[in-house]
């Protein structure tokens, strides 16, 4: 397999997820919070499905019934056809049959658990707009080990930089220029920054003049 990550834009995105374990639970919470078009097949509704379909409205869809391979054939090959399918069955025979349906009808699919799936979604540190995923094939722990890692090291060095350089780029100076020249602009500090090693001070010091932006006192 030769996996690339990248980053997409859920909202509103049709996704379709099967099965009633607690990963499937979990599959829809994040979808759901990123204002993914989320569809379950389920055949118990556990407790905190219910509340996250009552927490989701539109977002979230529950239909109590086993997606057969038949009914899965007819759904997929489709125009409404869902783009992505998450699988977290807990029969590996059917998740597999599932997933073959899905690449047949080059629906992008991940059978939790399988390593070989076409979609593997990795470890993914959010922070207020600043995303990092982290992908370790076949080794989980190690992925959740080295998240800790950069998540530490953004607190310790980068979060209070991050957080101002969005600001400055939301700034009043800022929206004064046209879109090409602000590009320029904020290009310009988000070098500095990284010469600067995430301290601002000094990446305003490197600009000296070049960024007409001063901190209010």
């Amino acid at each position: 397999m030769s996996f690339c990550p990248f980053f997409i834009d859920l909202k509103d995105l049709p996704i379709m997820v099967v099965g009633e374990s607690h990963e499937a639970y979990q599959i829809c919470k994040t979808l759901v919070a990123k204002e993914a078009l989320v569809t379950i097949w389920t055949k118990e509704i556990s407790a905190p499905l219910r509340q996250l379909k009552d927490e989701a409205k539109d977002h979230l869809s529950i239909l109590r019934a086993e997606l057969t391979p038949e009914m899965a054939e007819q759904i997929l090959a489709g125009k409404n056809a869902p783009r992505l399918l998450f699988i977290a069955a807990d029969d590996p025979a059917y998740g597999l049959r599932l997933q073959e349906i899905a690449k047949q009808h080059r629906v992008l699919c991940q059978l939790i658990g399988d390593s070989q799936s076409l979609l593997q979604i990795g470890n993914l540190v959010d922070r207020g707009g600043l995303s990092l995923a982290v992908f370790a094939n076949d080794c989980p722990e190690l992925a959740t080990a080295i998240q800790a890692e950069i998540d530490e090291y953004y607190s310790r060095n980068w979060r209070a930089a991050y957080y101002k350089f969005k600001e400055l780029s939301e700034s009043f100076e800022l929206g004064k220029l046209s879109p090409a020249e602000r590009s320029i602009e904020l290009g310009k500090l988000a070098r500095a920054l990284v010469k600067a090693e995430g301290n601002l001070e000094d990446a305003l010091g490197i600009l000296s003049g070049n960024l007409e932006i001063h901190e209010e006192n």
